[in-house]
């Protein structure tokens, strides 16, 4: 029997600025309850979800014996080219101050992901694209790819509904949702509309900034419901 290990990411310890607020950061009791948990075991891989419990992640590894080459991170979303593409965006909206300085936390993260990424023998990404794209930077790094955007064939026409509404739901403070959301209202939403202006997008999720509330709010046929507990 294999033996793997998801190293996700418990509440953050302290919150500081930049891309470093999601960080999972271990304090002594933090460090010896993973002791107490994994001193001794044995995994055929440890993958770690994200470079923020980067630090969980080495302290597991620190107390378990792992085989050669089974330390792997699931980097999901390829950091800094989402936030490149959240401050273009930005910037082309009008806001600079908050185009510019997700610009220069995009650049910080491109400085840490060259150093820290290294140190796994993989690196899983969700996308061909961002394969790509990374393998530009950091060839020598050993990429893979799992998908979690299916292929699907186009659409080549919308039947009529008695309500034409689309939701958007996650959380709005990460930059991946904000991309992802980013591309719907400008590329594909005008081609809807287009077709009938009764659409309407329906937006809800947490700790969207107030740029992103604006941008929303000046958008055609959009409405930010808010943050709901149950949805």
């Amino acid at each position: 029997m294999r033996a793997c290990l998801e190293v996700v990411s418990p509440r953050p310890r302290r919150w500081v600025i930049g891309w470093h607020r999601d960080w999972a950061f271990l304090d002594e009791a933090a460090s010896e309850r993973l002791k107490s948990l994994y001193q001794g075991k044995r995994f055929d891989r440890v993958i770690c979800l994200r470079l923020s419990v980067r630090d969980v992640a080495n302290e597991v590894r620190r107390w378990a014996a792992i085989s050669e080459g089974g330390y792997e991170i699931d980097y999901d979303d390829y950091e800094s080219k989402s936030r490149a593409s959240i401050a273009a965006g930005l910037w082309g909206l009008g806001y600079r101050w908050a185009g510019l300085m997700t610009g220069l936390d995009a650049l910080w993260v491109r400085r840490v992901e060259r150093k820290l990424l290294p140190e796994f023998a993989q690196i899983w990404l969700a996308t061909e694209s961002d394969r790509e794209a990374m393998r530009t930077r950091l060839p020598e790094l050993k990429m893979g790819v799992f998908e979690n955007c299916p292929s699907v064939r186009p659409v080549e026409r919308l039947d009529p509904v008695p309500v034409p509404k689309v939701g958007f739901v996650g959380a709005l403070g990460d930059f991946p949702n904000q991309d992802s959301l980013r591309f719907l209202v400008n590329e594909v939403w005008p081609k809807l509309r287009s077709r009938s202006k009764e659409w309407r997008l329906l937006v809800a999720g947490r700790e969207l900034s107030d740029p992103m509330r604006a941008w929303l709010d000046a958008a055609d046929g959009v409405e930010y419901l808010g943050e709901f507990d149950n949805i």
